[in-house]
C-alpha cells in the first residue's frame, strides 16, 4: 500500500484562522533529513548560506546561499539540508495571495506564485531583501505591520523577475495577455485563438510570452483555471460537479484529474483541507 503523503496545516491563533507567519530553522534537527510531505499554505525558504537540495513538486534544486525558494500550497516538496544552513521560512495562506490580488489587480499575484520558482540573488541584491527579513522577525507579533510588511516582500519579489518586461510595450503586451485569458480562460482555447487575436504567429506569441511570464499561453491559462477553481472551493458554495459545470468541464471527473495534474491534489482533498 502507497504511503499517504501528510499536509500540514497552519495552527489556529486563539481560535482564529493565521494568514501568515515565520518560522526560524534549527541548526541541527530531524527537519533537516525530511521526509516527502506537502503544506495547506505557501512559503518562501529564505536561505542565508549553506548546502543540500530541494525537491518540488518533480524538480530537484540546488540549496546554495542567498537564494530564495517559493513553494505553493499543496505541492509534495522534501528538503535535506546541511547543519551549517541558516535560514528560514516565511508561510503564507491562500486566502492572504486572494486578498492581495483583489487589492491589486493590476500585479498578477496569483499567476506568479502558482508554481514552485527559485531566486539566486547575489549578496548586494540580498542584503536588500534582508531589511524586510529581519522586521519580520522582529515585529512577527504585530500583526498588521508583519502582514503589510509581507506584501510588500512579495512585491519586491515580484518586481524583481520582471526585468524581461520593463518597457511599455512589454507591459501593455504582458496586460493583454492578462486581459485574453481572464475573458476566455474558461473555454480552453489553444494557442492558436490568443495569436489569432493578437494577429501574430502562435510561434511569436509563445517566444514572447515566456520572455515575459516564464510560462506558456496554455501554462499561464492553466492556472488561472486552477486558482479560480481554488477560489470556488474555499467560498464552499459549490459542489465539485457544480465548479466543474461551472468551469465547463466535461463532467466532475475530468475536473478532478485536472486539479491533481496541476495542484498536486484533488479537489475533495483541497476542500477537506481548507473547509
Amino acid at each position: 500500500m502507497k504511503n499517504r503523503i501528510k499536509t500540514y496545516n497552519f495552527n489556529k491563533q486563539n481560535g482564529e484562522e493565521v494568514l501568515a507567519d515565520l518560522f526560524l530553522w534549527e541548526k541541527s534537527s530531524h527537519h533537516n533529513f525530511e521526509e516527502r510531505h506537502a503544506h495547506s499554505f505557501n512559503e518562501l525558504f529564505i536561505f542565508k548560506n549553506g548546502n543540500g537540495n530541494h525537491l518540488m513538486s518533480d524538480s530537484l534544486f540546488k540549496i546554495s546561499e542567498f537564494a530564495i525558494h517559493f513553494l505553493p500550497s499543496h505541492f509534495i516538496h522534501q528538503m535535506n539540508r546541511t547543519n551549517e544552513t541558516e535560514g528560514f521560512t516565511i508561510a503564507f495562506s491562500d486566502p492572504f495571495l486572494n486578498q492581495l490580488q483583489r487589492f491589486e489587480k493590476k500585479i498578477n499575484y496569483l499567476t506568479f506564485f502558482s508554481k514552485p520558482f527559485i531566486i539566486n540573488l547575489e549578496r548586494e541584491d540580498f542584503e536588500e531583501f534582508n531589511y524586510y527579513f529581519h522586521e519580520l522577525a522582529k515585529f512577527k507579533e504585530d500583526t498588521t505591520y508583519f502582514l503589510n510588511l509581507l506584501s510588500l516582500l512579495l512585491l519586491k519579489t515580484i518586481k524583481l523577475n520582471q526585468n524581461l518586461c520593463t518597457d511599455s510595450k512589454n507591459l501593455n503586451f504582458e496586460n493583454t495577455i492578462i486581459n485574453l485569458i481572464n475573458d476566455n480562460y474558461k473555454q480552453k482555447p489553444k494557442s492558436k485563438f490568443y495569436s489569432e487575436k493578437l494577429n501574430i504567429s502562435a510561434t511569436t506569441l509563445n517566444r514572447k510570452v515566456v520572455d515575459c511570464f516564464g510560462k506558456t499561453i496554455s501554462q499561464l491559462q492553466n492556472d488561472k483555471i486552477i486558482q479560480e477553481v481554488k477560489h470556488l472551493l474555499e467560498k464552499n458554495e459549490l459542489s465539485i460537479k457544480q465548479i466543474a459545470f461551472n468551469m465547463q468541464f466535461n463532467d466532475q471527473a475530468h475536473l478532478s484529474v485536472f486539479f491533481k495534474q496541476h495542484a498536486g491534489v484533488c479537489p475533495s482533498e483541497f476542500k477537506k483541507v481548507i473547509i
